[in-house]
């Protein structure tokens, strides 16, 4: 998958899926409330999250690196 970075670069994300991830997290999504928190940029991982759950059923919180602080000048 490619996409377009914040500042215009365009990159490409190599994903590979494990067996059975869809079936564990299909699973797991019937007992508890699912949630990703990547550094990525929103965009990259929404490209990611779109070849996991297509259909946008499983993550109820997507949390990127848009809602990481900045503490003691490191981001």
């Amino acid at each position: 998958a490619a996409y377009n970075t914040q500042s215009g670069q365009r990159k490409r994300l190599f994903v590979r899926l494990r067996p059975y991830l869809i079936e564990c997290l299909e699973r797991l999504q019937e007992l508890y409330v699912l949630a990703v928190y990547t550094t990525m940029q929103r965009v990259a991982a929404e490209k990611v999250l779109e070849m996991i759950d297509p259909m946008k059923t499983l993550f109820k919180v997507v949390l990127c690196n848009e809602f990481c602080l900045r503490a003691y000048g490191v981001e």
